[in-house]
């Protein structure tokens, strides 16, 4: 088991993985007995990311149909990551070891870097989590050290204890329809049945999109835990995946700042995917914060 690094502020205790795609493995409000999950604590000896409480999304969020993303008239060929999953998912930094570049009590700072020769990705990216006893904040930022542009986006992948009573608050314009196969199709007004914006049970509702147009905030809340969780995220992470598998026992609220696919959607000539160009030694960086509300 690699090593966690630990950190403590007020009520707040947080654990994280560097070894395993730099992702978080706890968090929690309180200690002992009576301490409260704000997020899906990781399995009991975590191999992979996703049996994280989070991880990281870069260079991109979510899919790239077929492993092809098409970019200024050339194609860049993404490993198709996930198993017999047909599609690239997710980008790099989630299955790759991120390195401790700076530790306090109530803070920390990972790194990553990614580069191949000749490749379109080369860049290094970083993580800063800190407590301050009511919230977490995580600031994230990219530079591109590649000798080309790099199509870019960024958010993180949070897991949630799904309750029977568990809500989601969430405000956003549209939503992404999705084909058979996973591949964005359309972008829609959200229907009734997924309207989030005042407040609903989240068992049941089987979605696994990408809303368009998201305002930078969510609420989730337990109320048979007396607990709730808010999300504040910067302007640049427009958009928000919401994933509610019908038979687990967890839920996903992602912040991100591209639309699934949306590398290939702004080729064909979309404007609103969210998507990111850096240029060479161009950075970008973003801010989501996680507030707890216990009692």
């Amino acid at each position: 088991m690699g090593d966690v690094v630990k950190l403590a502020a007020g009520n707040l205790r947080l654990d994280l993985r560097p070894d395993l795609g730099g992702g978080i493995a706890r968090f929690q409000y309180g200690d002992g007995p009576d301490a409260i999950d704000l997020m899906r604590p990781a399995a009991e000896a975590p191999v992979a990311a996703g049996e994280l409480s989070c991880y990281p999304l870069v260079p991109v969020s979510n899919r790239i149909v077929d492993g092809k993303l098409k970019f200024r008239g050339e194609t860049i060929e993404m490993a198709l990551n996930f198993g017999d999953h047909p599609h690239h998912i997710h980008g790099h930094g989630w299955q790759g070891a991120w390195s401790v570049a700076a530790q306090g009590p109530a803070s920390a700072t990972l790194v990553f870097g990614y580069a191949r020769r000749g490749a379109t990705y080369a860049y290094r990216a970083s993580q800063t989590f800190t407590l301050d006893g009511v919230r977490l904040t995580v600031d994230m930022a990219v530079m591109n050290f590649a000798d080309g542009a790099m199509p870019f986006g960024l958010g993180l992948h949070p897991y949630f204890d799904l309750t029977p009573e568990a809500t989601l608050t969430a405000r956003a314009e549209a939503v992404w329809l999705n084909d058979e196969r996973m591949a964005p199709t359309d972008r829609e007004p959200v229907p009734e049945g997924w309207d989030f914006s005042a407040g609903r049970a989240v068992a049941d509702t089987g979605l696994d999109n990408c809303f368009a147009g998201w305002d930078g905030r969510a609420r989730i809340a337990w109320p048979e835990r007396d607990a709730a969780l808010a999300i504040e995220a910067d302007p640049a992470f427009g958009h928000l995946i919401v994933y509610t598998p019908a038979h687990g026992n967890y839920f996903c609220v992602e912040p991100v700042t591209n639309a699934n696919d949306g590398f290939n959607q702004m080729e064909s000539g979309r404007d609103d995917t969210g998507t990111v160009v850096l240029e060479p030694s161009e950075s970008f960086s973003g801010r989501v914060t996680f507030t707890a509300e216990v009692g």
